[in-house]
This record gives C-alpha cells, sequence and structure tokens, in this order.
C-alpha cells in the first residue's frame, strides 16, 4: 500500500476561520458533514475537519511534512473513528477518496497555506461526481514575522 509524507495541519486563526489546534491533521469535510453545534461559518465555505473527536472546522491548512508516513486506508480509519463510525462500513470505493486527497496534498509544496473546495462534474457518459480541489492561497507581500504569527512556524 503506497504512503504519503505530507498532510494538511492546522493552526489557530479566528479571523481567518481556523478553530483547530496547531498541527492537527485536517481531513476535508464532505458535504453531508453536519455544521450544527460547530464553530460559525459562512454557508457557501467549504472546509477541512479535524481528525479528533472534537471535529473542530478550519477553513485553511497548511501543508507539512509528517513524522510517520500515513497511508489512505490509515487515514479513512481516523477519519472514521473521529466521526464515530464503525470501521466495518469502510469500503474500497471510499479509501480511493481518501487515497486521492493525499496525492494531491503531496503534491503541493511543504509549508503552503491551501483551502478545499467541493464542485459537481459530468462524465462523459452524464452522471454528476464530486470533484475535490485543493487550491494554495496567496500570501504575496505578507513579511515572514506576519506569516510566523499567523502560522506559528515559517512559512
Amino acid at each position: 500500500m503506497k504512503t504519503y509524507s505530507k498532510m494538511v495541519v492546522g493552526f489557530h486563526s479566528e479571523k481567518f476561520n481556523s478553530y483547530g489546534a496547531v498541527d492537527e491533521w485536517l481531513y476535508y469535510a464532505q458535504r453531508k458533514e453536519s455544521k450544527v453545534g460547530l464553530q460559525p461559518m459562512p454557508s457557501d465555505t467549504h472546509f477541512f475537519i479535524a481528525l479528533n473527536e472534537q471535529r473542530t472546522r478550519s477553513e485553511m491548512g497548511v501543508v507539512k511534512q509528517i513524522s510517520k508516513p500515513i497511508s489512505a486506508e490509515e487515514l479513512a480509519i481516523l477519519d472514521y473513528t473521529s466521526r464515530g463510525v464503525p470501521i466495518d462500513k469502510l469500503t474500497q470505493l471510499a479509501i480511493t477518496e481518501y487515497e486521492t486527497f493525499l496525492e494531491k496534498v503531496n503534491t503541493i509544496p511543504e509549508q503552503t497555506p491551501v483551502g478545499v473546495f467541493l464542485t459537481d462534474k459530468l462524465t462523459n457518459d452524464m452522471k454528476k461526481v464530486e470533484y475535490l480541489k485543493l487550491y494554495t492561497l496567496p500570501l504575496k507581500r505578507w513579511t515572514e514575522e506576519r506569516k510566523e504569527a499567523l502560522f506559528g512556524w515559517r512559512v
């Protein structure tokens, strides 16, 4: 099974709608993810969810190198566990979604701030499929000190 050495991690900044803790692993929230009882965010915003019991939301994360590489199946198990979903409901199709996420994350340079966007696309046979887009956030004209103050480390 293929493993990946980068992951999207959180930082805390209510100004940027990022409510997770520093270095907390993030995964994108599916459309059916409940917004009830969580931190307030604009309704049209796609966001990441922390992979822990609190499932805190973050509009942004940062791609960082992780100490122990992770596989898509391990990431899926972490997400299912944090959601309280039994592991036996994990399918190969679901693992493929986690694989796609990890592949996209690992193409982005380390220390890059990212956001997530979900949209629907039509396939050639006119079926609607969900498409995941990770986009980098432009931080041009930001000083190194300002970046360090926001993210807690040098970007």
